[in-house]
């Protein structure tokens, strides 16, 4: 993910404070086909919904420094451009993933995978999972 002066968003501090950034990434798709592209907040094995809200971690002597709270709630849908796909979906209450499908020819691209929140402020899609079908 490219974040120029956005320091932390590309962390995991950036995805729980919800760090605003373009949500850009540069890509290279190296076969023609149907891909299936899933945007989330949290990575897939944390179990956590897009707009889930946690408490800041408990300090402990082995780390510099702890996980802030995470308390942005209020993201409203997904948007995905690469190549000739551009598409946009409602996030619902509980969902951990929007995906989106679309046929996709080998080359690079720069891709825009956004969450929007309620006031259209855009995020980047902090997790971004691509699979060939």
């Amino acid at each position: 993910m490219l974040t120029g002066k956005f320091g932390h968003v590309r962390h995991q501090y950036g995805a729980t404070t919800g760090s605003a950034a373009s949500g850009r990434w540069k890509i290279e798709f190296v076969e023609d086909g149907d891909y299936k592209i899933s945007l989330r907040r949290f990575p897939r094995e944390s179990g956590l919904a897009i707009n889930a809200t946690f408490p800041e971690q408990a300090k402990i002597p082995e780390l510099d420094r702890v996980m802030s709270a995470s308390v942005k709630s209020d993201f409203k849908e997904a948007y995905i451009y690469v190549a000739d796909l551009m598409k946009s979906g409602k996030i619902k209450e509980g969902q951990e993933e929007v995906t989106f499908t679309g046929s996709i020819p080998a080359g690079k691209y720069d891709m825009e995978a956004q969450l929007i929140d309620q006031n259209n402020v855009v995020h980047p899609a902090y997790y971004v999972y691509i699979e060939k079908l």
